[in-house]
C-alpha cells in the first residue's frame, strides 16, 4: 500500500522507469521496435480503452484512435496480451479507472509526444493517431487533476505493472522468434 498523500508521480516513479527501461521500452525509446511489437503494444493499449474510454471525458478518449492505428498495421494485428485482458477486467471502480486513465492518458500526452519525435527522427511511420488530442491543453490538465488524487495511487501503481507485465509478455513471445 502506498502513502496516499503521496503524489502519484512519485508513488509510480519505480514502475515508471521499470517500464522505460525493459527491453521492449528501450525499442520504442529508441524508434527500433518491430512492426508487430508495435501492432501488439497497440493492442494492449485497446483493450486497456475500451475498460477506461466509457468513463472519462470525451475530449481523452482514444479508442477510436487507437482502432485507425490498428487498422494502418493492416496486414499485422495483435497478438493478444494476457496481462492487459486481466487488467482490464479489474477495471470497474471510479478509483480503478482513474488510477488507470491517470497513467494511460499521461502516457499518451507525454510519452507519446517523446515517441512521436523519436519515430519521426529515425524515418519510422509507425501510428501514433492515438498520441494527438483535439484538444491537448484540457486533456494535460485531466492529468494534472488525477495527479493530485492520493488515492489512485495503488490503481495507478497496477496500472503501471500491467504495462510491464504486457511489454515482458509481447517481448517474450515475439524475442523467440
Amino acid at each position: 500500500m502506498i502513502k496516499r498523500e503521496q503524489p502519484l508521480w512519485e508513488s509510480t516513479r519505480d514502475l515508471h522507469h521499470a517500464c522505460e527501461e525493459h527491453p521492449l521500452g528501450q525499442t520504442m525509446f529508441k524508434a527500433t521496435v518491430t512492426d508487430q511489437d508495435w501492432c501488439d503494444w497497440l493492442g494492449v493499449f485497446h483493450v486497456l480503452h475500451m475498460a477506461i474510454d466509457p468513463w472519462v471525458p470525451p475530449h481523452v478518449q482514444v479508442t477510436g484512435a487507437l482502432t485507425l492505428d490498428l487498422i494502418e498495421m493492416l496486414p499485422l494485428t495483435p497478438t493478444p496480451v494476457e496481462a492487459a485482458k486481466r487488467f482490464a477486467a479489474t477495471l470497474d471502480t471510479a478509483e480503478k479507472i482513474g488510477g488507470a486513465a491517470y497513467v494511460l492518458i499521461g502516457a499518451h500526452r507525454r510519452g507519446g509526444q517523446v515517441m512521436e519525435r523519436r519515430f519521426a527522427e529515425a524515418g519510422r511511420t509507425l501510428p501514433l493517431r492515438h498520441v494527438r488530442f483535439h484538444d491537448p491543453a484540457t486533456a494535460e490538465l485531466f492529468v494534472k487533476e488525477l495527479r493530485l488524487r492520493g488515492e489512485l495511487a495503488d490503481t495507478a501503481r497496477a496500472t503501471f505493472q500491467c504495462l510491464l507485465d504486457a511489454m515482458e509478455e509481447i517481448h517474450t513471445r515475439n524475442s523467440r522468434g
